[in-house]
């Protein structure tokens, strides 16, 4: 998608500012090419600062995206087991190894949250709901299928069960354009057209195979995201100093142009 190569597009600029500025700094602390150093530590600051405020912009559609099309991911993104209305984000968090989708134990060991903020990074709403782990496993909520009205949704074992009916749907599909059984076939298209929604989920086994590993994609997710917020105030830094002449050894004002 074009939120998707814009985010690439901007991550390169963010390390490309981030090497402009380690070499430049280099340069300084060599007392080496001064002129050209200051000047291009500046350029460099302020590509990585656009593209670190870019990615954020274009992270933020994504995650909207993921929350309507990737439920599951979303809620293991934020180690969110029992959905609810105005769900908070976790700043930062330290997941209880025991939990499981199955059991009781408490989500985190400790947790610093935002209130309502994934509720209205995922749905635009402030007390807008977002599902957990247990409840796309278990259903029953509101959601909207592929043509966007909305329905309630089905268990993990019912997607599963419908999947099948669409696999075999369409086998039957194939089997009677071989016999030249148009009947059949029309019958055949419309249980396929029924259940395609869930085609995917036939081939699952067992609800665990939906369940993704929690502390990875948690721990990594927010890693990024303290990275992110890292180089956006190490740009900022960097251009505080630039422009306040903070950077460079008994500064003239030609330093400072």
């Amino acid at each position: 998608s074009c939120s998707l190569v814009g985010s690439e597009m901007c991550i390169r600029d963010r390390l490309g500012g981030i090497f402009v500025v380690g070499v430049s700094a280099w340069y300084l602390i060599k007392n080496r090419e001064n002129f050209l150093a200051r000047n291009s530590i500046r350029v460099g600051a302020w590509v990585g600062l656009i593209g670190t405020l870019v990615v954020a912009y274009t992270g933020d559609g994504s995650a909207y995206q993921v929350a309507d099309k990737q439920p599951m991911k979303l809620a293991a993104m934020e180690g969110v087991y029992n959905g609810k209305n105005g769900q908070e984000l976790i700043a930062f968090g330290i997941l209880n190894p025991d939990k499981k989708y199955d059991n009781d134990e408490k989500e985190f060991l400790f947790d610093i949250p935002i209130p309502k903020l994934l509720s209205i990074l995922a749905t635009r709403e402030i007390d807008g709901f977002v599902p957990g782990i247990n409840d796309i496993i278990n259903g029953g909520y509101v959601d909207k299928n592929l043509k966007g009205e909305e329905i309630i949704a089905l268990s993990a074992q019912e997607k599963m069960e419908r999947g099948r009916l669409a696999i075999a749907a369409l086998a039957d599909f194939n089997a009677a354009r071989k016999d030249n059984d148009t009947e059949a076939m029309n019958e055949a298209k419309t249980r396929l057209e029924a259940n395609y929604e869930y085609f995917g989920y036939g081939y699952i086994d067992s609800v665990e195979q939906l369940i993704p590993h929690v502390p990875f994609v948690f721990y990594s997710f927010h890693i990024m995201i303290i990275l992110g917020g890292y180089f956006l105030l190490f740009f900022i830094f960097i251009l505080v100093l630039s422009y306040n002449c903070l950077l460079y050894t008994s500064p003239s004002p030609r330093d400072c142009s």
